[in-house]
C-alpha cells in the first residue's frame, strides 16, 4: 500500500511543474476575438503587436468549438514556434517558423466549445535578430488574398437567332484543375470574346451567363462591361468555390431576323487563403 502511494506521491510531483507551468501561461493570456471575416482584408478581429526580442512570447486566449476545424493565422517578417492548447492544457497542434510565406497559416481541430491557448515564442532558428518586428495574430476564419491573374476560359461558338433567342449550354469543369487552389472562392466574372453580327442585337437586352454546379442560380452579366462582381459579399455558407463544374449560356433580342454568334471567352477572378 505505501509502495502505491509512493509512486502515486512521485507522479503528481512529476505533474505538478507542467500543470503549473499551463496555469501560469492561462493566466498571462490576452484575450482575443475569434475572426469571423471572409473579406480579403484584414479583418477587425485580430491583435498587431510589437516583438521586441527573442524572449518577447505571446499567449492569446479564444473562445472557439463553435467550427471544429480553426485556422490560426501570423503575419510578420519573424517566424516563430507556435503550440495551440485546449483548457486542459492538452497540446492541439505545434509546429516551429510559422509567419513566413507559404508557412503562415496553422490549422488545429476543436472538440467541444470553450477557451483555447496560443503561445507564440520568437523563433531562434531563423536568424532574424534585427528586433522589433511587428506580429499580426488571427485566430479562426483564414485571412484571404485576391489572386492577381484571374483563371481563363474558352470555349466553341454558339449562336442565337430572331426565334431563338437563348443559345445551346456549355460545359467546362474546374473541378481538377491544379492550377486553382482548393481553398478558392470566385469574387468576379468577366465574360468578353469575339462576334459576328453584333448590330443585330438589342444591346441591353444582352445575357452572358454562368452556373456553377453547387447553385441554381446563374450569374448574369450584361451591357456593356459584362462582368459581375462582389460575389464572395455573402455569407461563407452561400460563397462559390472555384473548384467545380460550370455551365454557359448567352441570350439577347434581336432587332430584324438573321444570327449572332458569340465565341466565348470568360475571366474568372478568385480570392485564396494567405499561406
Amino acid at each position: 500500500m505505501k509502495k502505491i502511494l509512493f509512486v502515486a506521491t512521485l507522479f503528481l510531483f512529476m505533474l505538478n511543474p507542467v500543470l503549473s507551468a499551463n496555469a501560469s501561461t492561462f493566466e498571462e493570456a490576452v484575450e482575443l476575438p475569434r475572426n469571423d471575416s471572409t473579406s480579403f482584408v484584414i479583418p477587425e478581429k485580430n491583435d498587431l503587436t510589437t516583438i521586441n526580442n527573442n524572449d518577447d512570447v505571446r499567449t492569446y486566449k479564444v473562445f472557439l468549438g463553435m467550427n471544429q476545424t480553426e485556422k490560426l493565422t501570423l503575419i510578420s517578417q519573424k517566424t516563430y514556434a507556435v503550440e495551440i492548447y485546449d483548457a486542459q492544457g492538452i497540446t492541439l497542434a505545434k509546429r516551429e517558423k510559422v509567419g513566413e510565406e507559404g508557412n503562415r497559416q496553422l490549422t488545429f481541430e476543436t472538440a467541444s466549445t470553450g477557451w483555447y491557448y496560443v503561445e507564440i515564442n520568437p523563433s531562434d532558428t531563423d536568424f532574424k535578430t534585427d528586433y522589433p518586428y511587428s506580429l499580426r495574430v488571427i485566430v479562426g476564419e483564414p485571412l484571404y488574398v485576391n489572386n492577381i491573374n484571374p483563371y481563363t476560359v474558352n470555349l466553341g461558338s454558339s449562336s442565337i437567332t430572331s426565334t431563338s433567342n437563348a443559345s445551346r449550354i456549355q460545359y467546362f469543369d474546374l473541378s481538377n484543375e491544379a492550377s486553382i487552389p482548393d481553398d478558392a472562392i470566385l469574387t468576379s466574372v468577366t465574360i468578353g470574346g469575339s462576334e459576328s453580327n453584333r448590330y443585330l442585337l438589342d444591346l441591353y437586352s444582352i445575357k452572358r451567363s454562368i452556373r456553377p454546379s453547387s447553385t441554381v442560380s446563374w450569374i448574369h452579366t450584361g451591357f456593356p462591361l459584362y462582368d459581375a462582381s462582389n460575389l464572395d459579399y455573402v455569407a461563407k455558407s452561400s460563397q462559390i468555390r472555384m473548384k467545380q463544374f460550370y455551365s454557359f449560356q448567352h441570350s439577347a433580342r434581336l432587332n430584324s431576323s438573321g444570327t449572332y454568334t458569340l465565341s466565348p471567352t470568360i475571366w474568372m477572378y478568385y480570392k485564396k487563403e494567405l499561406k
